[in-house]
């Protein structure tokens, strides 16, 4: 069955002009072949106005007889056949197409803001995450402050219970011995009742985070050094100020020396010294 016979057929079957046996047949051919299926729908709803308008009204006599003997006559010689249009399921395929290319664009604009917001969700995190941090680590140091806060007040409480006299204090000056600070001065007040001292010390320069200065009590009694405890200084002026105290007892102190070491200082002196007592 060529095409000029399906789309023939398909207009008696929009007429309801065929058999049942013809019908059952045409309606096989339909199932088969999506484009006559679409052909003979456009012509079913065109019948369907047709008959709106028009009002129910019976075909003319030999209309089906006359459209029976036309499918079995040849065309004319150079009579081009008739067509119907074509251009409406090219309409169709037309916007079925331009349907999926605006749903893929849609697509693509929906990744794009999701990837978008997932960025930003993760900025926030690590923005939230860094300022936990920090408040944390403000805290720390506050605690760290407070405690060496309480511990001096502690030790002035203790120098307070204890009659102060001047032949119990020696004052000594500390001064330079490298170029690592040639500007530097250091004071320490000794008191050997207490077996305590204050150590005050300025201009000299801030150490990077893997080193601490260390201060040394240098007794006669003792073969080495004792450590007085480590520091660092205000990195705007260079300056320090503590209160120490002695892990043994000793006499009286005849010299201070201050050691550059590593972080946390060293059980014996191994840096270089940078300041001392006369």
């Amino acid at each position: 069955m060529n095409r000029e016979t399906q789309e023939e057929l398909g207009a008696l079957f929009a007429l309801d002009l065929l058999k049942d046996r013809e019908r059952a047949v045409f309606a096989g051919a339909m199932r088969d072949d999506p484009r006559l299926r679409a052909f003979t729908d456009e012509l079913c709803e065109t019948a369907a106005l047709l008959a709106c308008c028009d009002g129910e009204q019976s075909p003319a006599p030999g209309l089906k007889q006359r459209l029976q003997d036309r499918i079995g006559r040849e065309p004319a010689p150079g009579a081009p056949p008739p067509r119907s249009p074509r251009f409406l399921p090219l309409l169709g395929w037309a916007a079925a197409a331009c349907f999926a290319g605006l749903a893929l664009w849609l697509g693509q604009l929906y990744y794009a803001a999701r990837q978008e917001n997932d960025l930003l969700a993760r900025a926030q995190s690590l923005t939230d995450t860094a300022l936990r941090s920090a408040q944390y680590r403000v805290e720390a140091e506050q605690i760290i402050h407070r405690h060496e806060l309480q511990e001096a007040r502690r030790q002035l409480a203790r120098l307070d219970e204890q009659p102060l006299a001047l032949a119990d204090l020696r004052i000594t000056t500390c001064k330079a011995l490298t170029d690592h600070a040639p500007q530097a001065v250091a004071l320490t007040v000794w008191h050997q009742n207490g077996q305590s001292g204050l150590f005050v010390t300025d201009h000299l320069p801030t150490l990077p985070p893997d080193r601490d200065y260390q201060l040394w009590i240098f007794d006669p009694q003792h073969p080495a050094p004792l450590n007085a405890g480590v520091f660092q200084v205000n990195p705007a002026t260079g300056r320090a100020e503590f209160l120490f105290q002695s892990t043994r007892p000793i006499g009286p102190a005849t010299r201070f020396a201050v050691s550059l070491e590593h972080k946390g200082g060293a059980p014996q002196a191994e840096g270089p010294l940078v300041l001392a007592s006369d």
